[in-house]
């Protein structure tokens, strides 16, 4: 898979917070969530700090969230399934026909720069 130009780039303080929502989701279906993202050669703070791909369908569903690592210099993409994040659709709701979804990292409080964000999908299981 090529990568393009990043669709943004975190160089700040203890905060990555790319989130985005998708609407038409399909009742009782599974969902995969992915991001597309690297860590430049000139990367730094991101040694042994946890990033999170958390999402939620409407308004007030629970976030499920899973842990990722990323590693400086590589392509960061989940197409072997290990990094992606699985949520099903419920059948009983009315506002649950769209998903929230991001990739965070706010805990750690240290400076961080050199990720790059190309892509987020989300894929019908």
């Amino acid at each position: 898979m090529a990568m393009t130009k990043p669709h943004y780039s975190a160089a700040e303080k203890n905060v990555i917070n790319e989130a985005r929502s998708v609407e038409g989701l399909r009742p009782e279906k599974g969902y995969n969530l992915t991001f597309e993202v690297k860590l430049t050669a000139d990367a730094f703070g991101w040694k042994d700090i946890q990033v999170f791909l958390m999402a939620k369908v409407g308004k007030k569903g629970k976030y499920k969230w899973k842990k990722v690592k990323l590693e400086q210099g590589q392509n960061n993409a989940s197409p072997d399934g290990k990094q992606l994040l699985s949520i099903d659709v419920p059948n009983d709701t009315t506002d649950m026909n769209t998903l929230h979804f991001g990739l965070y990292e706010v805990w750690s409080g240290k400076w961080k720069g050199g990720l790059e964000i190309y892509n987020a999908k989300v894929t019908e299981a």
